[in-house]
């Protein structure tokens, strides 16, 4: 599975906290399909290392296998990859949007 985390700005793993959302490539390609994203190889990324945040402000995705990316039209590599496009709370209307089927995902 894919995993959707949300982060505060800072040095990893520090930034991030609790557990992610567990979801799969499909959904990640259908709901981020016009998201624009930046691949931090495989290591969690540092977003602005030197002014942590106190707050998720961030939204990645790590996709685990290569099996998953072989499935995916826009996440290729396995890894991390930071949504430089959405905030968490946008990214979670989305993800709850797709699954109940209250709308079509929306771009941002």
């Amino acid at each position: 599975m894919t995993t959707l985390w949300f982060s505060q700005d800072g040095r990893s793993p520090n930034c991030q906290y609790g557990s992610g959302i567990l979801i799969s490539v499909a959904e990640a390609d259908a709901i981020f399909a016009d998201t624009p994203f930046h691949f931090c190889e495989p290591e969690p990324p540092n977003i602005n290392p030197s002014k942590p945040s106190l707050y998720n402000k961030n939204v990645v995705l790590e996709v685990g296998v290569e099996a998953e990316t072989a499935q995916s039209m826009r996440f290729k590599r396995p890894g991390y990859y930071w949504l430089t496009g959405t905030t968490p709370e946008d990214a979670q209307t989305m993800l709850n949007a797709h699954r109940t089927g209250s709308g079509r995902s929306r771009s941002i």
